[in-house]
């Protein structure tokens, strides 16, 4: 069974990867890590006609941003090696809504399963502003466990 479980930096994330190692883990199982951070904003701003110093500004920001993304990789890979567990990984700065590229993973992985963390948000944030579980919950054909851990 291939099974996906989208992570982030938060304890709720790591707790529900953790659950699944062990509540639900089987040693053929196949674990795909997903993680897609928001790409960094970058306004442009040009002063004049030239943009001084922009494209070294726009390096930084971004490759301070790649180093989160790939120092959270290790982490999770790291308990993957030392259990064993076979496993693939997506870790990447995503130009768009992170479940929207959850479910793009989803989707071409063609996984069993998907174990996602929920936030914990208030009825009145989770109303606004949605969360990464309720969307994957809404738009993946296979089953999927929220733990609220």
């Amino acid at each position: 069974m291939k099974v996906l479980i989208p992570v982030d930096e938060s304890k709720i994330a790591e707790k529900a990867f953790e659950w699944y190692l062990q509540y639900m883990h089987q040693d053929d199982n196949e674990v795909v890590v997903v993680h897609m951070a928001l790409q960094p904003y970058i306004p442009l701003i040009a002063q004049g006609d030239v943009m001084t110093g922009r494209n070294e500004q726009i390096s930084a920001i971004l490759e301070t941003a790649q180093v989160k993304v790939e120092k959270l990789k290790e982490k999770f890979v790291q308990k993957l090696k030392e259990r064993g567990v076979k496993h693939k990984t997506f870790f990447q700065l995503y130009d768009g809504q992170p479940a929207s590229g959850v479910v793009k993973v989803v989707q071409k992985e063609k996984v069993d399963c998907v174990i996602v963390g929920s936030r914990g948000m208030g009825k009145i944030r989770r109303t606004i502003l949605g969360s990464v579980s309720n969307y994957i919950l809404h738009h993946v054909s296979v089953p999927t466990v929220v733990c609220p851990v």
